[in-house]
């Protein structure tokens, strides 16, 4: 595709634009010299510089290693707007799509860009090697340094050092505020050492303290937890140039990461009403799903028995029976599923780590991250020590392939630009240890607000009502974003649809309202996509329990809030639960992404019984453990459909037009589908399904052959196959593209590859379904086609590099199922025959 031509304002234009920012640079960093001079001798002078361009510029990165004192840190897509400088020729108010790059700059390296900026207006050739920087002066819009504003902007840490110093005042109290800081990522230990010497200092000045420091080189992270007098709060906000904000080494202020459970209100005891199906575990063997929450009720009815608890920092001995909330709903819904659908249990235990604390309130209790540490650290340290094991010791869950995350950030949702520290090291570890994360999208319990309503039409009309919310959730789209680190490219994100397996109905309580008829859509309280470069996120949805709502008149608006009823009563996922009093016999309805994400992780174990089933079969030995966790991935996602369900309900709703559309709303609402494990486990006379595994080098392909039943040749009728793709990618921290390895499957139709089963695509975007690490395709046909005895369906696999240094194989599984429907109008067992005609045809191929 040709980019369209943009005007700009040439050399000349540009050194009469420029020569002023970049006298600017050359100002500041003699300023930054003289400061150091004066408060910290024998430190070399650096300022972080902004360089925002027109466009990426290729090859910029080896580019800027020629230039001895200049580091690359980051560089990120950004929208520019038009000025009369540089402005699309054809389209001059249509906004651009510019590239922002960070370099760290010494002096003397200050002093080399600066001579290649005059060679550059001169009308010279830069000497080879350094040939991206005239495309850099020619594309430069702005160039200038990283300042106070950059360090804050968006974070949010301003409106929690307003929030605090207003409760002092309020109060009459002086706690301490804690923050954390994101020094910029140094390669160099000595100067990160250097880095974290000067803010100490900077933050002992403050009378403040360090509380806890990590480095991640793997993921390009520094990190501090500080804490500061509440004066030295106020002072922050008041001065503009207090020292703090102005400090070289720091990137970002962050407000403390926290990872909170939610507060439960205080219910009235509901035993056990039932009795389940027994637990019944191999205890001979090892926990392969892995649990990363609060500290269960191990002891309880449902769950004893089927938990391995790490409590390495002994939490058990602080964690009241009654505040083990969430990491038994959890537990509960891995173990058991929906306790509705009164579902078998699983017959292997699971590793539970607790990384939440207990902390009383008023009306309940909170779980939430420790508030002394850093919870990347947190997190960083349980899942290696599980896996990887901790310096001497042992792993603790060697065997373990999956991680349960039904947790967020509740501070910090992805905005759509850099992705976060919590979710780069989750890619990181998925690659290095070779595991699945899944991971909550996170939940937004806010009002929803339904302007210039009229309550009596709302409430009589559910289709109204239905329309009417959908519309302000996609207008509030910024607002109800993803919670970091559901933006993880190599995790499978979890939204919460709008479905239990309760058979309460909102009509029992005319009080509670559902806001939503369709069980096809997203539940109102889940987070939107989409993912990094606008990658498909979440991945897919499950049962997130039918939240009920009440309403109220504010101003001409109509305002729906999250029913405050007890959890005893449906509809909604039913799990075990503690007690009031700590109770090991109860059981309670809960809502949400989190326990969504804990269904899917339910689904992830039964998969791979079938895994370990067909192992066990023969020819099965040659399926290799190591491909469990992505062919788990992919076979999570096989199932998943939205076309004929939740895409028409969302049409209906916003009054969608064109494919075009439906696709782009429905991948930011319902990712690829609804999870369906059903449909992926049982093969029937008219379906079948294979699996594929392998891994590829960059340009390097894979070819995949599978027969088709010489009896559909001719015949009209339903034909479906889907393919699914699933890696796990190694990571650049430091660019843009920050995926090192795209994979791809090409599907019968695209250029080069045959389609005996004349099929077309359906679902989602084909551009879309190629940025994240999950690619998801089904193609349908019913008109008769016709091929010859033996012709095959191909299904090529490729790889290449996206980011930069791709240097290793990456693993990949791949699931394909071909379905025909009845009115296909033969009789065949296509089951059957595919799986006579199979045999291991795998060709590695050059590209």
């Amino acid at each position: 595709m040709v980019p369209p031509k943009i005007t700009k304002p040439g050399r000349g234009g540009q050194a009469i634009r420029l020569d002023p920012k970049f006298l600017r640079l050359r100002q500041a960093m003699a300023a930054r010299r003289a400061e150091l001079q004066e408060h910290s001798q024998g430190l070399t002078p650096e300022k972080a510089l902004v360089f925002d361009t027109i466009s990426s510029v290729s090859n910029f990165v080896n580019a800027v290693g020629k230039v001895p004192g200049l580091e690359w840190l980051l560089d990120l897509d950004i929208g520019l707007k038009p000025d009369e400088d540089f402005f699309l020729t054809k389209k001059p108010t249509k906004g651009l799509n510019g590239h922002l790059y960070l370099l760290m700059s010494d002096e003397r390296a200050l002093k080399q860009v600066l001579s290649l900026w005059k060679q550059f207006k001169r009308g010279k050739k830069l000497e080879r090697g350094f040939g991206a920087w005239t495309k850099v002066f020619e594309n430069l819009h702005d160039v200038r340094t990283w300042s106070a504003e950059d360090r804050l902007r968006d974070t949010g840490i301003v409106e929690v050092w307003h929030d605090r110093v207003a409760f002092a005042e309020e109060t009459g109290t002086a706690d301490p505020v804690r923050f954390e800081i994101e020094p910029w990522f140094r390669q160099n230990p000595t100067l990160r050492r250097s880095a974290r010497s000067q803010l100490r200092k900077l933050i002992t000045a403050c009378g403040g303290r360090v509380l806890d420091e990590h480095v991640i080189e793997g993921i390009a992270y520094h990190g501090l937890l500080v804490e500061i007098p509440i004066q030295a709060a106020e002072e922050l906000l008041r001065n503009p140039y207090a020292r703090l904000l102005h400090a070289e080494e720091v990137a970002h202020f962050r407000p403390q990461a926290q990872a909170v459970a939610g507060r439960q209100p205080v219910e009235d005891e509901e035993p056990l009403s039932q009795s389940r199906i027994p637990l019944q575990l191999d205890e001979a063997v090892e926990p392969i799903i892995a649990v990363l929450d609060g500290l269960p009720l191990e002891r309880h009815v449902l769950l004893d028995g089927g938990l391995r608890v790490d409590d390495p920092e002994e939490l058990a001995g602080i964690y009241e029976a009654q505040a083990r909330m969430h990491g038994t709903s959890i537990c509960s819904a891995i173990l058991r599923g929906d306790l509705e659908a009164d579902e078998e249990p699983l017959d292997r235990p699971i590793y539970v780590r607790p990384v939440l604390r207990p902390f009383q309130a008023l009306d309940g209790w909170d779980e939430a991250s420790p508030d002394d540490r850093l919870f990347i650290d947190v997190i960083h340290r349980a899942v290696r020590r599980a896996v990887e094991g901790e310096g001497d010791f042992a792993p603790t869950a060697p065997e373990v392939r999956v991680f349960n995350m039904s947790l967020g950030d509740r501070q910090r949702l992805f905005d759509g630009g850099a992705i976060s520290p919590w979710a780069r090291l989750l890619d990181w570890l998925s690659h290095k240890l070779n595991v699945l994360f899944i991971v909550s999208a996170g939940n937004h319990l806010d009002e929803i607000k339904v302007p210039d309503s009229n309550r009596t039409q709302l409430t009589q009309s559910p289709e109204l009502r239905e329309r009417r919310v959908l519309k302000v959730l996609v207008d509030e789209n910024r607002l109800r974003r993803l919670r970091v680190p559901a933006e993880a490219i190599n995790a499978l994100t979890v939204g919460a649809s709008h479905r239990d397996a309760s058979s309460g109905q909102p009509g029992d309580d005319r009080m509670r309202i559902d806001l939503l008829q369709s069980n096809d859509l997203p539940s109102p309280v889940s987070a939107q996509g989409g993912g990094y470069r606008r990658a498909i996120k979440p991945d897919i949805l499950a049962p997130g329990g039918r939240l009920l709502f009440v309403d109220r008149v504010s101003e001409g608006d109509v305002v729906f809030q999250k029913a405050r009823t007890p959890h005893i009563r449906p509809p909604g996922v039913r799990c075990a639960f503690p007690g009031l009093r700590g109770g090991l016999a109860h059981e309670r309805f809960t809502h949400g992404t989190s326990i969504a994400t804990a269904l899917v992780t339910h689904g992830a174990a039964r998969l791979h019984s079938v895994l370990d089933q067909l192992r066990s079969e023969p020819g099965g030995d040659g399926l290799d453990p190591q491909f469990d966790a992505v062919l788990l991935k992919a076979l999570l996602v096989h199932g998943a459909e939205w076309w004929r369900t939740g895409a028409d309900a969302l049409s209906r709703a916003l009054g969608l037009r064109g494919k075009r559309d439906q696709r782009r709303f429905s991948a930011r609402f319902l990712g690829y589908g609804h999870l369906d494990v059903e449909r992926v486990v049982s093969c029937t006379q008219r379906r079948a399904t294979l699996l594929g595994f392998g891994v590829l080098a960059k340009e390097e392909g894979h070819v995949f052959e599978v027969p088709i039943p010489f009896d559909l040749s001719g015949a009209s009728g339903l034909r479906r196959l889907v393919i699914t793709l699933a890696w796990l990618s190694p990571i650049n921290p430091s660019r843009q593209q920050y995926r090192q390895a795209a994979l791809w499957i090409q599907t019968p139709g695209d250029q080069g590859v045959d389609d005996p089963l004349g099929v077309s695509r359906m679902g989602a975007d084909h551009n879309a379904v190629q940025r994240g690490t999950v690619q998801h395709e089904v193609l349908e046909g019913k008109a008769a086609a016709i091929f010859d005895e033996g012709d095959k369906l191909l299904i090529p696999v490729n790889c290449r590099e996206d980011a930069d240094m791709l240097s290793e194989g990456v693993r990949y599984g791949l699931a394909v199922t071909l379905e025909i429907g009845e009115d296909l109008g033969i009789d065949i067992d296509l089951y059957e025959a595919v799986r006579a005609a199979i045999r291991p045809q795998v060709r590695p191929r050059p590209r």
